[in-house]
């Protein structure tokens, strides 16, 4: 039997006695605000859509980028959604060396990884419709491609370097690839 099993994947607050048999779970509260959050997210996006193709008639590039953000939020939902039982504990009443499936084990960093170019289409898509609505003022338009040029930077910069961290080297494991010293650097956490 492996002793990683009997340690908890994060030190319990004071006080506080792991359970792995039992385990207190926030799952529900997570699949509710999912759910709240994919009906909102739809209604908003499907007046935006109706707005801008049937009653003006015209798609421009913020929309065809929020299109595929809302995609991604879908998608990115979903995978969240399907490791609900899993990630819907406290740290401290997971094992270290959980009993998770293969399945499992791969979405948690392919959770990660999609995290980044979702993100940057939503905000791309903010800053496309502000370059739209105040283009004709020179510092905003400046703003912009600032703007862009610097979540593009930070979110492919991000991905790329997760990727690398945490992907699993040949004859790793995928649980093990995530828990390694090298996937949790702090400063890589923090910046993504």
């Amino acid at each position: 039997m492996n002793p990683l099993k009997h340690i908890p994947a994060l030190a319990p607050p004071r006080g506080v006695t792991p359970n792995f048999v039992h385990p207190q779970s926030q799952a529900l509260m997570v699949v509710v605000t999912s759910i709240i959050c994919l009906i909102l997210i739809t209604i908003i996006s499907l007046l935006r859509f109706y707005t801008n193709l049937w009653i003006k008639k015209s798609v421009k590039a913020d929309d065809i980028v929020c299109a595929f953000a809302v995609a991604g939020t879908i998608a990115y939902t979903s995978v969240v959604l399907s490791s609900v039982n899993v990630t819907g504990r406290h740290q401290w009443d997971v094992p270290i060396l959980p009993n998770v499936p293969a399945f499992l084990q791969k979405m948690i960093i392919v959770i990660d990884l999609m995290y980044g170019p979702i993100a940057f289409c939503a905000k791309l898509s903010l800053f496309l419709l502000y370059y739209r609505l105040f283009s004709r003022h020179t510092w905003i338009r400046y703003l912009v491609y600032i703007g862009i040029g610097a979540i593009a930077a930070m979110y492919t910069a991000g991905t790329i370097v997760y990727g690398y961290l945490c992907l699993p080297r040949p004859g790793q494991s995928w649980i093990e690839a995530g828990l390694s010293a090298r996937c949790h650097d702090q400063f890589i956490m923090i910046s993504y």
